[in-house]
């Protein structure tokens, strides 16, 4: 008996030490870096200290790819084997059975529900993003002088514009901007962006939970439960 009251006493240690340890992942801001440079994009994710390159995607040895298409021959003979028995299984048709019951469908009323619920949350998930140590570089060529100096008026132009309103949508914040006149052609490919996307996951969770309460609450949930 002393035993099992310690087992359980461990067991509960443990799922105690599980919620917290999920409860600070969600307080947590999880980190997508993206960079483009030298004519080759990265991203890369992670969580505090700890970055998992996501692309570009390191080749396949042979070896790989031939696992690789084992494993899908696999569940497709697995799949193909299960609706087969699936069909086996299914009882013939019954002309006295009664007709399945009619699905609800989806009406004005609940089409503008669904739409609001929809942007609310987009707003609340664009509002938690925190994008920040941008950095933007970027040469500006031409035929001649006179070409650089029109195209480098038209990109700032343009560039502090775009900004502008990415700001109003996105919280953004700036390393560096930085546009470069080049006029002998030699800063070609030179061309650089990166920045940081972070976001805490108990606010995504919360804008979806209240989502979906929302749905539940004027019955639009059940077009898709039932």
């Amino acid at each position: 008996m002393a035993a099992l009251m310690l087992l359980v006493r461990v067991l509960l240690w443990l799922l105690a030490a599980v919620l917290v340890i999920l409860l600070v992942l969600l307080f947590v801001p999880v980190s997508v870096w993206l960079e483009y440079a030298d004519g080759v994009f990265r991203v890369r994710m992670g969580m505090l200290f700890v970055k998992i390159p996501v692309w570009p995607q390191k080749p396949l040895t042979e070896e790989q790819k031939q696992k690789k298409e084992a494993q899908k021959a696999r569940r497709a003979a697995k799949k193909a084997k299960k609706e087969a028995k699936k069909k086996e299984k299914q009882p013939p048709a019954d002309p006295n059975k009664p007709a399945p019951k009619k699905k609800f469908k989806l009406t004005l009323e609940m089409l503008c529900v669904l739409v609001n619920s929809a942007g609310t949350l987009l707003t609340k998930l664009l509002g938690a993003l925190r994008i920040t140590h941008i950095r933007i570089r970027y040469p500006v060529s031409g035929s001649d002088a006179a070409a650089v100096a029109e195209s480098y008026g038209k990109t700032q132009a343009w560039l502090h514009t775009a900004l502008g309103f990415l700001n109003r949508v996105f919280w953004l914040e700036f390393d560096e901007v930085y546009l470069t006149p080049d006029f002998t052609g030699n800063l070609a490919g030179t061309e650089h962006f990166s920045c940081k996307i972070s976001a805490r996951l108990i606010i995504m969770v919360i804008a979806g939970v209240a989502f979906v309460y929302t749905l539940y609450k004027e019955k639009v949930l059940d077009l898709f439960l039932k």
